[in-house]
């Protein structure tokens, strides 16, 4: 049988570089999309093909109703989600915390914890084998900001240090339901706005990674092959 993942944040960066991969690995597709609906659409129809479903849905992690209303959405129009994957998120601008608005700090915890927080409720609830779900794998996306603190994205890299404590724990409550949660950790990557001020010569392999590399890393943790691999942080960082 053919199986559904949902792709929070799916049509730019590491979401779009995955969506492809699934797409063409024969896996019914829902993409969450924020800014662009027109994008969206088009994109969902160059991935698409006979054999597969792709739907867009629009989504605001920091809305927890329109969470809930993209997941109502997947069920309804592919069916219940096998896999979940978010890619979703709100990047810091490198500026000092002091000059930092109330305004963004909350915009950041909003989309980056609370969301985050949001997906793994609804996710959970459908994917339960308890609730009538088929179990399966999600896989979060932090970063490894979160383990030296980043330069001038403190609150950023806050909230994926939460992330990170949020898949350990939560990974250990989700498995009685069978379901894996593991999360990647990408180092420098190309797309990433902050990595041009990046020095080369600090990374062991001397270049930034690519959004292809974090996706196929994605993909195998969500596969069986990684199928004892629960409540883990995979590092994607050259050594770094």
């Amino acid at each position: 049988m053919k199986k559904n993942i949902y792709i929070l944040g799916g049509c730019g960066g590491i979401g779009k570089e995955l969506s492809l991969i699934m797409a063409r690995s024969n896996f019914n597709i829902l993409i969450g999309y924020y800014h662009n609906k027109l994008f969206a659409e088009k994109f969902s129809n160059e991935i698409a093909n006979d054999s597969i479903k792709v739907q867009i849905c629009f989504v605001d992690l920091a809305d927890f109703l329109s969470v809930e209303s993209f997941f109502e959405y997947g069920y309804k129009n592919i069916g219940l989600p096998d896999y979940v994957v978010n890619c979703a998120g709100l990047i810091s601008p490198r500026i000092a915390l002091k000059d930092l608005s109330i305004e963004h700090i909350n915009d950041i915890i909003n989309v980056n914890l609370k969301g985050v927080f949001y997906l793994l409720k609804e996710a959970s609830k459908l994917m339960s084998l308890t609730n009538g779900g088929n179990g399966g794998s999600i896989v979060l996306l932090s970063s490894e900001a979160a383990k030296f603190g980043g330069n001038l994205i403190s609150a950023y890299a806050a909230t994926k240090g939460a992330i990170n404590t949020i898949t350990i724990g939560l990974a250990r409550e989700l498995a009685l339901d069978g379901i894996r949660l593991n999360t990647v950790s990408p180092g420098v990557i190309e797309n990433d706005k902050n990595s041009d001020d990046i020095d080369i010569n600090a990374i062991p392999l001397r270049r930034k990674g690519t959004t292809i590399e974090v996706a196929n890393s994605i993909k195998w943790l969500l596969s069986e092959e990684s199928s004892y691999v629960n409540g883990a942080i995979l590092q994607i960082s050259g050594g770094r």
